[in-house]
């Protein structure tokens, strides 16, 4: 069962509303509405249907569809994710993940098949993360994997973040500097496990 997308406009709970940001704004042509900063106790989650807007669709450069917070089926993903990241087959409840905790994801299709997703996590306020960039090695090097990401870029700003970060393996340097425009940080780790 493929999950629907929702109503085409909602309301997105922002911390910067008393910055004096215009509270309406517009994602190509569909409205956008910012409200002000619903305080969270601890471990509530932040209502994230709330920035969610009308999907939208679009063609990458190897002409496969990408949709910004496109419907797809959590098997899709999970086999994506196996085959990108080179590990067993999950079980994985991605939908209700992305809708959670998500600014929102694209996903790539061709001929109705899942190739490509990226999700772009975030905090509420202005900082969104890139998370799971994957595309089907069949159609790697083919401009998919950039297109992803320039989505995401492009609908993080429409929403008001003002940073969008990444953290990668070494050999995604080149992908993520010079291909998608990342400009290197200090940053910070700490190993959990």
């Amino acid at each position: 069962m493929i999950n629907a997308i929702g109503p085409t406009m909602l309301i997105r709970q922002d911390a910067r509303a008393d910055r004096g940001r215009d509270d309406r704004r517009a994602c190509d042509g569909a409205p956008f509405i910012f409200q002000g900063l619903a305080k969270l106790t601890l471990g509530e989650a932040p209502d994230v249907t709330a920035c969610m807007e009308q999907s939208s669709t679009g063609t990458d450069p190897a002409g496969s569809i990408a949709e910004w917070r496109g419907a797809f089926e959590n098997a899709e993903v999970n086999a994506l994710h196996a085959e990108c990241f080179e590990h067993r087959m999950f079980e994985d409840d991605w939908w209700t993940q992305v809708n959670r905790y998500s600014l929102g994801w694209v996903c790539a299709r061709r001929a109705g098949k899942l190739i490509g997703f990226v999700n772009v996590a975030w905090d509420g306020g202005v900082h969104a993360f890139i998370l799971d960039t994957m595309v089907t090695p069949a159609f790697q090097r083919q401009g998919i994997a950039r297109a992803l990401i320039e989505e995401a870029v492009g609908r993080a700003k429409q929403t008001g973040c003002e940073w969008l970060h990444v953290d990668f393996d070494p050999h995604l340097r080149p992908f993520y500097f010079d291909a998608c425009g990342f400009k290197s940080t200090d940053a910070g780790l700490i190993p959990l496990k």
